[in-house]
């Protein structure tokens, strides 16, 4: 269950944003999502199996809505969170 969802960011250009989800219980594995599209970690994106993602040397090309699918171990029900917005 999640218990917090990630918030909407407004963050300057060259800077680091950072979402952040909080659930209750196990969790098997997080995935984060920009625009539907599963990020992979990469020089732009850490944490992205984590409940933290960071969005590095943020810039204009990285806005858009930013969503965490988090399955369950022992379900493996799947929970995906609210939109979270990077402008």
């Amino acid at each position: 269950v999640i218990t917090t969802q990630p918030k909407t960011i407004t963050q300057c250009y060259n800077t680091a944003a950072m979402f952040t989800v909080e659930t209750s219980g196990s969790v098997a594995t997080y995935a984060w999502y920009r625009n539907g599209v599963l990020l992979s970690n990469s020089s732009k994106y850490a944490g992205v199996n984590t409940a933290t993602l960071t969005v590095q040397n943020v810039g204009v090309s990285d806005a858009g809505i930013y969503t965490v699918r988090i399955t369950e171990p022992c379900s493996a029900n799947t929970i995906t969170s609210n939109p979270a917005v990077l402008v």
